[in-house]
């Protein structure tokens, strides 16, 4: 039988730019079609690249996960992706990660434990939402806190947010708009301190990651 598509703007937010409604949404496709999406660089926010822009799936009508497989075609201002079956398709900033280790404290700390952290951006709501863990630390953890602007090898006395103690560590924190840019250029880091290392054990700077994988999400 005929099935009648429709693509129609939509009026959720979370997405750069406006989303669209592939419908009747939730047909699956036998093999897998492309979904392109045009954007204009007043989408873009300051800080990021062509680069990093992702197609996402929305899921739950509240969060957004990139597609791994979009590419950027920034001469057209497009970005395309293979998609197995309609929904709501929008554009989002790439997650962005850090791997955190005693090398990147300044000064160097000779701790061996290490960390890591999966970040994802909602520049229409200023939120980052993120998930960090540590192994091996050499002293009690006493704070954690996300810092910057800096870049590697920089250090910053300005605490933009605290995280929750514990491992893992999950939350979401609610940025000023005035820090976006800083964010997006990967001038922000997460340190974790201790009582054995007061001026931090391990630090790890929040970059873009093209290495996720496939749907990867933190929930924003």
């Amino acid at each position: 039988d005929d099935t009648l598509i429709r693509i129609v703007p939509n009026s959720t937010s979370g997405s750069l730019g406006t989303p669209y409604t592939f419908a009747p949404e939730g047909i699956t496709f036998n093999e897998p079609v492309t979904v392109t999406i045009s954007y204009a660089d007043a989408d873009i926010p300051d800080g990021a690249s062509d680069e990093s822009i992702l197609i996402a799936k929305q899921y739950n009508g509240s969060f957004w996960r990139g597609l791994t497989n979009s590419i950027v075609d920034g001469g057209a201002k497009t970005v395309r992706a293979l998609v197995t079956g309609f929904s709501t398709y929008g554009l989002t900033i790439g997650p962005y990660s850090a791997q955190l280790d005693g090398a990147q404290q300044v000064p160097a700390s000779t701790s061996n434990a290490t960390g890591s952290g999966r970040f994802l951006i909602d520049t229409v709501h200023n939120l980052l939402a993120y998930d960090v863990s540590h192994q091996n630390l050499e002293g009690s953890e006493s704070a954690v806190s996300i810092r910057g602007p800096a870049e590697r090898g920089m250090d910053s006395a300005v605490v933009q947010h605290n995280l929750p103690t514990g491992n893992p560590k999950l939350g979401q924190w609610q940025y000023d708009e005035s820090v976006e840019a800083d964010i997006l250029a990967g001038r922000m880091y997460v340190s974790i301190f201790s009582d054995q290392f007061v001026g931090g054990e391990i630090r790890g700077q929040i970059e873009p990651d093209t290495s996720f994988a496939s749907d990867a999400s933190v929930v924003v």
